[in-house]
């Protein structure tokens, strides 16, 4: 067996870790609602989260029933962001 020697200040060691990127999006009514009549407008809330343990780069979103939405797009989230 190899002896053992306490450690020095100066040694590292390499740990990996097994990545899961996700992202969970949220779409939630602000306004308008409840919606009686058609034709009746709609404000939602878009949020994405990074839901993973790694970083995620270049994230858009998009909804084709809501058309262009107002927000800086592509973003970086790090894990656990929105």
């Amino acid at each position: 067996p190899a002896a053992s020697r306490p450690p020095r200040p100066n040694d590292s060691a390499t740990a990996t870790a097994a990545q899961h990127p996700s992202l969970q999006v949220r779409k939630t009514i602000l306004s308008g609602s409840p919606y009686a009549a058609a034709g009746s407008v709609l404000t939602y809330q878009v949020v994405a989260t990074n839901t993973g343990n790694v970083t995620l780069t270049n994230v858009t979103i998009s909804d084709p029933k809501l058309g262009t939405l107002s927000c800086a797009q592509p973003v970086t989230l790090l894990p656990g962001q929105a």
